[in-house]
């Protein structure tokens, strides 16, 4: 059997076995096809988007099961609520739109041409969009990945093993039974890589210079490059690091793809503004409103100890607050914001209170008279209390509202997030949630990283830069050494987040932040594969690979049915703990 052979039978094998699980696809509600706010909040904005014209997705998290009237299918806690273009507040999906305004251009023509609805069948209706949207995703990876890793293997043995990773033993391919930007961006992440390998193949001094059947140094593939590595980073914030690395290597490699590719980039970039512009009417995504906006004016004394007992519970009672005490302050704010009424209620931040004025909202900050640093607790000190300063800012907390999941005292689980950065460092790596510990074919990668890399290190920096011959040669050393610098950056940049953003990544079957990489990962153990498994190797490493990739398939089995569960070590030690 050849390589095009092994790589079709393992495509077909992932699809198959990707497409038996979606058909018999159930939520945890027996419902629908959604399993988690994370998908509903994204399956909420397609259906706005279609049936509705809108990304407000109030009707839709508030509208019941046509047949059981006590569940709302789309009722999710991922979501933000802010002021629309109508000066009303609504609520949005909190997830970037731009993907699922994508996912809304495939659903578009199936609602219009035919009786199907995902608002009226939400069981089977997901079925056949997800089949449409990610069964291309998976299978254009898969055939990436291999085009990407050609060169680096020699034996059929270690194609066939390459193959049968990326194809099974991925936790990309349990969440492709699930709508989420996960396999957006791996999906992406492989397009740029399969393009910067045939940039290297085609060039007229690489051994097989007519492998390529398209220009890969024309306008049209590094347009592409650069629009699928800013699609990447649409889906992931932290792909920007490997952006950057792209643009380096094009660059490096023939400066000619990089007006091209800066173009596909910006253009991807702009698309994604205008998406989040339409969705908020803010170009920064929702993740990024998150407290306090800009600094308007340092005010009089205040005093609103009447409002620190009052916490809303409904969006009317935060409307309808007691109006701000008259005084020194009402007479500073009204020279500011112009007459009243102005109403205010006590955040659920320490030392921070909402101020309504003219449908527009502000935050009332206390802070230290010496700087801009906020009080830290409600309880502090008579002479701090003095040394206290307010401040009057815009409202930028969109995590605010009434029955927010995300306020304090209301998160529970994993998002408490840990607080022991070496503790959650072990787990994202070796632990509960780790990269390894789950998907142990992993440690096959840093030999393969280091493999790929030695080459570098046998020629001068200069020559890097000078030697046309010695650039085509060093293209696969460079990618690695990118590939190892983003995922020590990747790995430090979610370390260093604050607690709350250390959760490992929420209720999910793995350290989900990580699998947009898995495409770089797998090309980089391509190296190893071919070291262990070659010909003149014993076969003890080829047996070592088989128990990697075996182990990692079954975390893959055990995780389709749900992507969005704890990983199988969570549950393990539930089981057995009672």
């Amino acid at each position: 059997m050849n390589r095009r052979s092994i790589t079709w039978l393992f495509l077909t094998l992932s699809l198959a076995f990707v497409g038996g699980q979606l058909a018999s696809l159930r939520g945890r509600d027996g419902m629908t096809s959604f399993f988690s706010a994370n998908d509903r909040s994204r399956w909420a904005t397609v259906v706005s988007l279609v049936e509705n014209g809108s990304y407000e997705i109030d009707s839709l998290t508030r509208q019941t099961h046509p047949t059981m009237r006590n569940r709302r299918p789309f009722d999710t806690i991922d979501k933000v609520m802010h002021r629309g273009s109508d000066g009303q507040f609504h609520a949005y999906s909190s997830k970037p739109p731009l993907l699922a305004t994508l996912v809304a251009c495939v659903y578009a023509p199936i609602h219009y041409a035919t009786p199907l609805s995902i608002r009226q069948f939400p069981s089977y209706t997901p079925k056949i969009v997800l089949a449409l949207v990610n069964g291309p995703l998976l299978a254009s990876m898969i055939l990436c990945v291999m085009s990407a890793a050609s060169t680096r293997m020699r034996s059929r043995w270690s194609w066939a093993m390459a193959a049968t990773g990326i194809s099974l033993c991925t936790l990309v391919s349990a969440m492709a039974v699930s709508l989420n930007n996960h396999l957006f961006a791996a999906a992406a992440t492989s397009w740029v890589l399969a393009l910067f390998m045939r940039l290297n193949d085609s060039s007229p001094n690489h051994p097989d210079p007519k492998r390529s059947k398209f220009s890969a140094t024309g306008p049209l593939a590094s347009l592409l490059a650069g629009g699928s590595a800013a699609l990447a980073v649409v889906a992931e914030l932290p792909a920007l690091s490997m952006l950057c690395v792209w643009l380096v290597l094009f660059a490096w490699r023939d400066r000619r793809t990089v007006p091209g590719f800066l173009a596909g980039a910006l253009s991807v970039a702009g698309l994604a503004t205008a998406c989040n512009g339409a969705a908020h009417g803010s170009w920064r995504v929702p993740y990024a409103h998150r407290g306090v906006g800009e600094t308007l004016h340092r005010l009089a004394e205040f005093d609103p100890s009447a409002a620190t007992e009052f916490r809303p519970r409904t969006l009317e009672e935060l409307i309808n607050a007691p109006e701000v005490p008259a005084g020194a302050f009402r007479a500073e704010l009204e020279q500011r914001l112009g007459p009243g009424p102005f109403r205010y209620s006590k955040s659920d931040e320490a030392n921070r209170w909402r101020l309504q004025h003219a449908g527009k909202d502000y935050a009332i900050v206390r802070i230290m008279a010496d700087g801009d640093t906020p009080v830290a607790d409600e309880t502090v000190e008579e002479k701090t209390v003095a040394d206290a300063m307010w401040v009057l800012a815009r409202w930028d907390d969109w995590y605010e509202y009434p029955g927010s999941y995300w306020q304090e005292g209301r998160r529970v689980g994993v998002d408490l997030g840990e607080p022991d950065r070496a503790r959650y460092a072990f787990h994202m790596l070796l632990g509960r949630y780790g990269v390894f510990s789950l998907t142990p074919m992993w440690c096959l990668v840093p030999l393969g990283l280091w493999v790929a890399m030695r080459p570098l290190w046998r020629h001068s920096p200069v020559a890097w830069f000078t030697d046309d011959t010695l650039r085509s040669a060093l293209a696969p050393a460079a990618l690695a050494l990118g590939i190892a610098v983003v995922t020590l950056t990747c790995i430090a940049f979610y370390i260093a987040r604050p607690v709350i953003d250390r959760n490992y990544g929420g209720v999910s079957v793995g350290f989900r932040w990580l699998f947009w990489l898995a495409p770089l990962w797998w090309w980089a153990a391509c190296g190893t594969l071919d070291t262990w498994g070659g010909r003149s190797k014993t076969r003890w490493g080829k047996v070592w690979v088989v128990a990697l990739l075996a182990a990692s398939f079954f975390s893959v089995v055990v995780s389709i049915d749900n992507p969005w569960q704890p990983p199988w070590i969570v549950r393990l030690e539930r089981f057995f703990s009672g």
